[in-house]
């Protein structure tokens, strides 16, 4: 079983990963969180950036958007990491 996220932080950000197969996609659903969820999107990297082994996007959000995206983003089967 996976394991849930806590919402215990005043701040988060999360990247979004994708292979090449997908950066339309993954360039979409980030910009759709952004509308949804009033949250930063950042850029669209369509490759390997710094630590991230694969594209990524970065989105900053705060406690009270947890809840919300978090879920929202597990149906959404992209690998997502969540950190403060």
């Amino acid at each position: 079983m996976t394991p849930r996220h806590q919402n215990i932080y005043e701040r988060y950000h999360a990247h979004v990963y994708f292979g090449p197969e997908t950066p339309t996609q993954a360039r979409a659903l980030c910009e759709q969180a952004g509308e949804l969820f009033d949250i930063a999107v950042g850029q669209v990297h369509e490759r390997e950036v710094g630590p991230h082994p694969h594209g990524s996007c970065q989105l900053a959000f705060d406690r009270a958007g947890f809840n919300r995206l978090i879920p929202w983003f597990e149906a959404s089967h992209y690998t997502q990491v969540t950190h403060r």
